[in-house]
């Protein structure tokens, strides 16, 4: 099981569930003031398992269990929106907690 590692100066929602384009659904989006250079980096160890879109979407699964905040402990799936170049990136890559996955679109 894995702690969740969330290099940013601050975090917020962005849009909750239920709201705007998340209507009927149980999804939520979060912003966050980076610390450094745009970097999207792996929260915990992660695999690449699609990636495209019109918004350079990537989606990872954790390859471990996640110990969440509520004290809940499961499998995490998220996506990075707005990614500048993804090309390079392949679906089934690993990403080690802490490693630099990308760089942030502005």
């Amino acid at each position: 099981m894995e702690k969740a590692f969330l290099p940013v100066y601050y975090v917020w929602i962005s849009q909750g569930m239920n709201e705007g384009n998340h209507k009927g659904r149980m999804a939520i989006d979060f912003a966050a003031r980076l610390v450094a250079n745009r970097g999207a980096y792996a929260t915990f160890d992660v695999k690449l398992v699609a990636k495209g879109g019109r918004d350079n979407q990537l989606w990872f699964e954790s390859l471990e269990k996640v110990l969440y905040a509520d004290g809940t402990e499961d499998y995490s799936t998220f996506v990075l929106m707005h990614q500048d170049n993804i090309s390079s990136l392949k679906i089934g890559q690993v990403f080690k907690k802490g490693d630099r996955i990308s760089t942030m679109g502005v």
